[in-house]
């Protein structure tokens, strides 16, 4: 008897042979009942008598058909006739690797561990570790190589497994054009043999920055993202056992048929999946081709972050316990001397009533529902405020800051500690590389939170050095050249030039030596409200003075004014706040979109994030390059493990260098990699300097032209005297 199945635009072809005992009915959504052969999938005892098997009363692993028949509304059919094998004999890896070498075309790739905790420490045996490997060149076909599985023959030892992965598959890992899914984890597993994958394509990130945007719900797990596009069911590692997956059940347990049917699916979908997004031109739909680009680069060096990890000076944590509650509680003595009583910092109720009832701090932020916000970007406003006499003009704002952040530090991090510090003190950050914004966050724990304090006890791990870059008044410049303001151009080309003094020399026509500070203050005032979207009211609060029709028009006049000298920044201007009404997105240099929905945000809303999402925007994509191009050098050169990119802290990166390298020849590259040539535009310098720890790294700034001359003189050949001390 015949049955010829179609689902999914996929036809089979069937041949039933009347032995029910091994075979499944599967009810489609046609109603249609058909008897489907899968003696692969026959139950087997899966718990044997291996003494490394030590599961709780509540563990229990499924066979593939024991899965099937538990999920009724799934459809597996498309399973059959595909091509899958699991390599165990060590002449037919050679085979397979020879294949996939002559291959001219992509290559999908994936890895299976025994869970996700992978860095450095993984090298010394603690965490988890490879399990097996698995390829596919094309639709149908895919291959597993067994490393350390319990239940299947693998294809090498511990004693020689490092050789075996050197010898057969590292030339094809780091030469071949590879297609991964959340390649980033698999590039941290193989960098465990010491190998650097060359991912051009993640489709996770594909589906992300294209998709996902309109779809805001749309799961992205690799077998999701199958059944949305090529519709087909996958199993899931949930399927598989009735207890917590990765404590006492791990993949390395699983039965071969098991791991033939979890495994191979993902690369021959990771080929599909490929097809189908350039069929149907997803990039170019989205016009996200160099977004793409830039992020799936990018993530390869958030891997190499996550790998190294950072380092704090585990021998001094209660002495970093009471700097950080010493600075919390001085924090809030100096509020309540401003404030005159108690308050609760935490309580937004509180802060509200002190900041705008009783101390008049204008409105420059508010919250999705319209409310007042003295949440961190308020406060970072407020911080930039000045009187004439040099002093602090909301001096709460940064109080607040400190406040927060090292309530934050204290529950979040010190109480960790242990959790997050190795005994050597390497700790392993998290970086979510997708916020709307463009830049990263980072959690377990957040560097990017560490006040000053804490960071004069991280340190760089034995034998190496410290190193801190960031850019200088790198918005501004992002500003003045996308608009084209040429005039301004050329002035920033000089490294001593201050944008906002230039400014204010061009608005009230003063010579620049003669801008007295409380015209930049004004100066600096007009940018910040111009860029926030600040109404004239607000600006002339923010400008020092009441709120009143008068006012209001005295501000209208300083913003006019602040285009003097810059008459194309006023076109800019209003072509980005219209361009987040008009297409519900704004676009940054490099053409990277943040999208808006008019449904829940406002109008004044979204012009104001539009307007500020492509200066902010692409300072994120700047940055993202240099560290790309940063660890493109860090491999050209053979420094990989030796320069370590410790920290992403929006505009600026902490690096860990090894003694045995130069830092004049290390700074001539650093320079170059994150200073881009961008033609119009004006340089973009950075700031730079060297320490024992983070906090003395970045407090010890050299001057441009001071950089300029050590990588002149020395950055080819290194200091004659350095040697490591």
């Amino acid at each position: 008897v015949e049955a010829h199945y179609e689902y999914g635009g996929y036809k089979l072809h069937l041949e039933e042979d009347g032995d029910y005992e091994a075979k499944i009915f599967k009810q489609t959504e046609k109603q249609y009942r058909v008897k489907l052969t899968l003696d692969e999938f026959a139950s087997k005892s899966l718990i044997g008598n291996d003494d490394d098997w030590d599961f709780d009363d509540d563990d229990y692993v499924f066979s593939l058909q024991e899965i099937i028949e538990k999920n009724p509304d799934k459809n597996y059919l498309w399973l059959k006739g595909r091509k899958y094998e699991i390599v165990k004999d060590i002449n037919r890896v050679g085979e397979i690797c020879k294949l996939i070498w002559n291959h001219d075309g992509i290559v999908a790739f994936d890895t299976e561990t025994t869970g996700l905790t992978v860095n450095i420490t993984s090298r010394m045996g603690i965490g988890d570790r490879l399990v097996g490997m698995v390829f596919s060149v094309k639709p149908g076909e895919a291959w597993y190589f067994p490393i350390a599985h319990k239940k299947i023959k693998n294809i090498c030892t511990s004693q020689n497994e490092n050789y075996i992965i050197e010898k057969y598959f590292k030339p094809l890992l780091e030469s071949k054009d590879l297609v991964l899914y959340n390649g980033e984890y698999d590039w941290r597993v193989m960098h465990n043999y010491g190998i650097c994958l060359n991912m051009v394509h993640d489709l996770y990130i594909l589906f992300k920055v294209t998709v996902w945007n309109d779809h805001r719900g749309m799961k992205l797990s690799l077998k999701d993202v199958t059944s949305t596009f090529l519709h087909r069911d996958s199993f899931k590692l949930s399927d598989f056992t009735k207890g917590k997956f990765g404590e006492n059940v791990k993949f390395w347990d699983f039965e071969e048929e098991s791991v033939k049917y979890y495994a191979c699916p993902d690369t021959d979908n990771l080929i599909e999946l490929l097809e189908y997004a350039e069929e149907n031109h997803i990039l170019e739909r989205y016009d996200a081709k160099k977004t793409y680009e830039i992020e799936v680069a990018f993530s390869l060096v958030i891997a190499y972050q996550e790998y190294y990890g950072h380092c704090v000076d585990i021998s001094k944590i209660d002495a970093l316990e009471k700097g950080i509650k010493r600075d919390k509680e001085e924090s809030y003595r100096k509020m309540v001397e401003i404030v005159g009583h108690d308050f609760n910092p935490k309580s937004s109720k509180d802060l509200k009533v002190v900041f705008f009832d009783e101390q008049n701090y204008p409105v420059v932020e508010k919250t999705e529902k319209g409310n007042p916000s003295t949440g961190k970007e308020a406060r970072k406003i407020w911080a930039k405020e000045k009187n004439e006499d040099g002093s602090l003009k909301y001096p709460l704002a940064p109080l607040l800051q400190v406040y927060s952040d090292n309530a934050t530090l204290e529950s979040n991090f010190i109480k960790n500690i242990d959790k997050f510090a190795t005994d050597s003190g390497l700790m392993f950050s998290t970086v979510q590389q997708f916020l709307e914004t463009g830049r990263v966050s980072v959690n377990n724990p957040n560097y990017q939170s560490y006040s000053d304090t804490v960071k004069k006890y991280i340190i760089p791990r034995e034998g190496y050095f410290a190193i801190d870059a960031d850019y200088s008044s790198v918005e501004a410049r992002i500003m003045v050249s996308m608009a084209g303001c040429k005039n301004m151009v050329d002035k920033l080309k000089d490294p001593d030039m201050d944008y906002h003094t230039a400014k204010a020399s061009d608005m009230f026509g003063v010579p620049y030596e003669l801008v007295s500070p409380q015209l930049r203050k004004m100066s600096k005032g007009v940018n910040f409200g111009i860029l926030y979207g600040l109404g004239d009211w607000n600006l002339a609060i923010n400008l020092g003075r009441t709120g009143s029709p008068e006012n209001a028009r005295w501000a209208k006049k300083q913003k006019e004014l602040y285009f003097t000298g810059m008459p194309e920044l006023k076109g800019f201007i209003e072509t980005s706040k219209h361009q987040g009404i008009q297409n519900n997105f704004s676009t940054t240099f490099f053409n990277r979109r943040r999208y808006y929905d008019p449904r829940k945000e406002r109008k004044d809303r979204i012009e104001r994030q539009s307007c500020n999402a492509r200066i902010q925007g692409t300072a994120a994509d700047i940055y993202k390059i240099a560290m790309v191009r940063l660890f493109n050098q860090i491999r050209k050169n053979g420094w990989v493990g030796k320069v370590l990119i410790s920290a992403f802290v929006h505009d600026e990166c902490f690096l860990e260098v090894s003694k045995s390298l130069d830092p004049c020849v290390v700074l001539k590259v650093l320079r170059k990699c994150m200073m881009l040539d961008i033609k119009g535009w004006c340089p973009l310098f950075i700031g730079c300097g060297f320490g024992r720890n983070w906090y003395e790294a970045k407090k010890t700034e050299i001057p441009v032209q001071v950089q300029e001359l050590m990588v002149n003189t020395w950055g080819e050949q290194g200091l004659d005297w350095w040697n490591g001390n």
